[in-house]
């Protein structure tokens, strides 16, 4: 299985997940959930209100992890959902990192605020323009693999000398 490892890997993970995710709202029978919408919607408001500066990256994980996942899953298309899934296990651990930007987070999710407000007026080009936007910001605001895997051992050494 693939690991995000090195730089290459990651600009990889990007490339494909710009190609898939955004592709599958545009697919015919995408069909979002007015019950999902709502619940996601609640949950990222909430995130942005005064939570997301305090949550800890597990929970920021599951709400990014759990969004992709549902744009995924109003396809219908279980390749679609597979596929974002297995990115998102790829992106687990190093995504947690990127947490530390707390700015960074308050923008992600506005912009899937944005993502879920154009499927909630039922605007899947909109929506997948926008999915394909926050994609393209996540992979540039995402420090290179190396800095990451620098800063784990780093934070491994100090852990195992204390």
């Amino acid at each position: 299985m693939p690991t995000l490892d090195s730089e290459r890997a990651l600009v990889n993970s990007y490339d494909f997940r710009r190609a898939v995710e955004p592709a599958a709202l545009l697919l015919p029978g995408y069909a979002p959930d007015p019950a999902v919408l709502k619940r996601l919607r609640a949950e990222h408001e909430y995130a942005l209100s005064h939570a997301a500066s305090t949550m800890n990256e597990s929970a920021l994980f599951e709400l990014d992890s759990g969004f992709h996942e549902a744009l995924a899953g109003f396809g219908g298309n279980p390749h679609f959902v597979q596929s974002v899934q297995q990115q998102n296990r790829l992106r687990r651990l190093f995504e947690y990192q990127g947490y530390a930007n707390r700015y960074r987070v308050h923008a992600w999710v506005g912009e899937h605020l944005a993502i879920i407000t154009a499927l909630e007026e039922g605007d899947h080009a909109r929506a997948a323009a926008a999915l394909r936007a926050h994609l393209d910001t996540a992979m540039t605001a995402t420090p290179p693999a190396s800095a990451k895997s620098a800063a784990s051992k780093s934070t491994a050494t100090r852990s195992a000398t204390t």
